[in-house]
């Protein structure tokens, strides 16, 4: 809720006077936004963003990136996110990860070279 503290309490008990639950209204977040020392309504808004986006992030869970063959000529490996690879293959029963189409199109050209290194 956009307010103070003081006033939230106010608003609270008169909430609790009109028959909501206490626990109904524990569940009200106040004050709303991240503590950035936001003055100017647009400040608040910004730090609301930034807490929403925060509260977001913390739900989800990271995907752990995975070490996927790069086909390059120093045979080095990139990490790909698996969740949001758009570049698969799979290859005698393995699936891999590519960072983009040409990587891919060169392990399927000669995947025993890849897997090599």
């Amino acid at each position: 809720m956009v307010a103070s503290r003081k006033r939230f309490a106010e608003i609270r008990e008169g909430l609790i006077g009109r028959g909501i639950s206490r626990d109904a209204l524990a569940q009200v977040h106040n004050p709303a936004g991240l503590d950035l020392g936001a003055r100017v309504p647009e400040e608040v808004a910004l730090s609301i963003l930034a807490e929403i986006v925060q509260l977001r992030h913390a739900a989800q869970p990271r995907p752990t990136p995975i070490q996927t063959p790069r086909p390059r000529r120093t045979r080095l490996r990139m990490a790909v996110e698996v969740a949001t690879a758009r570049n698969r293959a799979t290859h005698a029963g393995h699936d891999y990860f590519f960072c983009n189409p040409r990587c891919r199109e060169k392990f399927l050209a000669d995947p025993v070279r890849f897997l090599a290194a």
